[in-house]
């Protein structure tokens, strides 16, 4: 067809009409739509959708573009035929950008989500949206859950959504063509699936990857080693497999949440190299073997936990330097040994839970100086012929304290340890 002539042009609707795309979609059958006018009106809807496409192609495979059956072909479709703001194949990051967060949109089924989908979702009824809807006109890193950077002006996506909204579907590789990202928040939704993508260590910006309460599987890619920003690092509550690799070395992370997986093998002794961390929690997993020695000098941790694995050894006592420490759960292991004397100069502490496991010897007295503590738990271990400490008792709440639950082995006839202050006892 003949270039479009200069002359003024009509600006394409607000929200235009929904159409199904055809099956297939030569040149020559493209619908006509409004060429706007940063293509200076030298483009033909022909020349538009080729430009587009070959900007595309440089990101996604052309055999899943042009399958009417892909994620890929609905999102490029969508942008050619459907996005109102009508892009031009000159405007790269522009193209990119809203191909891509589309691309997220219908690989995590957007149009079921609980709101902020397109205004064409599920037959003109999207659900609520306080914000930005997904596929508006506006600019992709404003649409509800993501964000810009932090310039004025700045169109660039920062925060690449949607966190707590019902998504469901896998993270199209795609993302990480967009290696200035700095946070991937998908928290909370509940049926995310699928694996963490391979090439994840290309986004270098990366600060942050949270994905927790999600259904998403396999193993952590070697690759994220590689993001020398990463500070926060949220995988719980998933499926994920396999071990903790060494170059977990590399990071350096402020977050560290595995909880709540089936991770197995053991601990690596680098992980005693992420000095910075505030928050690491391996529990409910199936990890073995040691507490690594290794973890000494994280002395800003906030929350610790072990439990609910197949661990072995003794309690480190490297822990009571850990003074800003508010959450230490070591239950259900195979813990033994003695519980560190040391662990009375954690007097930030709140819960300490060290049931289940095969400790023995006696409680020490100096835990009566965790004034802070609502709960100690004690029961299920190997302690015989032992007393609570009063010291203990001292910081119960009837005696004008803080702890409201402390348990021990104190039922029964003969019980091995003995409680005079209102145990709850097994």
């Amino acid at each position: 067809p003949a270039p479009v002539t200069p002359a003024p042009v009509t600006p394409a609707p607000v929200t235009p009409a929904p159409s199904p795309a055809p099956t297939t979609l030569p040149p020559t059958l493209a619908p006509t739509v409004a060429v706007p006018s940063n293509c200076d009106g030298l483009l033909s809807v022909a020349e538009r959708r080729n430009g587009i496409l070959a900007l595309l192609e440089l990101i996604s495979d052309p055999s899943l573009l042009s399958n009417p059956e892909t994620n890929q072909y609905k999102a490029s479709e969508w942008l050619i035929e459907e996005d109102a703001l009508q892009v031009c194949p000159s405007d790269v990051q522009v193209v990119e950008q809203r191909y891509i967060a589309a691309l997220q949109y219908f690989s995590l089924n957007g149009d079921t989500w609980d709101f902020c989908s397109r205004a064409e979702a599920n037959n003109g009824s999207p659900g609520p949206c306080s914000t930005i809807r997904w596929l508006s006109v506006d600019d992709a890193c404003k649409w509800e859950g993501n964000d810009c950077y932090p310039i004025a002006g700045s169109t660039k996506i920062a925060k690449l959504g949607p966190d707590d909204n019902g998504a469901s579907g896998s993270i199209p590789a795609e993302v990480t063509f967009l290696t200035d990202l700095v946070d991937i928040d998908l928290d909370d939704n509940g049926g995310i699936n699928g694996k963490i993508p391979e090439s994840i260590g290309s986004i270098s910006e990366l600060v942050g990857f949270d994905v927790d309460n999600n259904l998403m599987t396999g193993t952590i890619p070697e690759s994220i080693y590689d993001l020398p920003k990463l500070k926060y690092l949220d995988l719980d509550h998933n499926i994920f497999t396999g071990s903790l690799s060494t170059e977990i070395g590399r990071l350096d992370l402020l977050v560290l949440q595995l909880h709540s997986n089936s991770f197995t093998g053991q601990i690596p002794t680098e992980i005693g190299l992420l000095d910075s961390l505030t928050i690491l929690t391996f529990d409910t997993n199936d990890f073995t073997g040691p507490i690594p020695s290794e973890l000494n000098s994280a002395f800003d941790l906030e929350e610790l936990t072990f439990g609910r694995n197949n661990m072995t050894g003794t309690l480190p006592t490297a822990f009571g330097e850990f003074r800003q420490l508010e959450f230490l759960q070591m239950s259900l292991n195979n813990f033994n040994g003695n519980i560190p004397t040391e662990y009375g100069q954690m007097t930030k502490l709140t819960s300490l839970s060290l049931n289940g496991n095969n400790l023995d010897g006696e409680i020490p007295t100096e835990l009566g100086l965790l004034v802070q503590t609502t709960m100690m738990l004690f029961h299920a271990n190997d302690f015989t012929g032992i007393r609570v400490p009063e010291e203990i008792c001292d910081l119960k709440i009837e005696n004008g304290g803080n702890l409201g639950i402390l348990t021990a082995d104190c039922g029964g006839v003969n019980p091995p340890v003995v409680c005079t202050c209102n145990c709850t006892c097994y």
